[in-house]
């Protein structure tokens, strides 16, 4: 089986904005609004429903600090979550 995209990292990291040791921030493709960007686990997950407990407080931190940023870059962000069900089946 093929890997998706956001599992090929080393194809993807130019757009690339941070990293941690689970998750990375991406700029958006396809944008649905400026500011648009996504947060992805590092490791394959199918949605975000199947993460491990213990990423959680991490990835909270994260969306919150992504949040913060972005109003108040543009305006209050509106979240949304693909997985398998979105153009690339991997958690973003």
């Amino acid at each position: 089986m093929e890997k998706d995209i956001f599992c090929q990292y080393d194809k993807i990291k130019e757009d690339v904005i941070y990293r941690s040791n689970l998750f990375f921030v991406k700029i958006g493709f396809g944008l649905i609004a400026s500011g648009q960007v996504m947060l992805i686990p590092l490791e394959h997950y199918d949605s975000f429903a199947e993460l491990p407990l213990d990423f959680n407080p991490e990835f909270e931190e994260l969306k919150d600090e992504i949040t913060r940023k972005i109003t108040s870059t543009f305006s209050a962000p509106f979240l949304i979550e693909y997985g398998n069900s979105g153009s690339v089946p991997h958690a973003h």
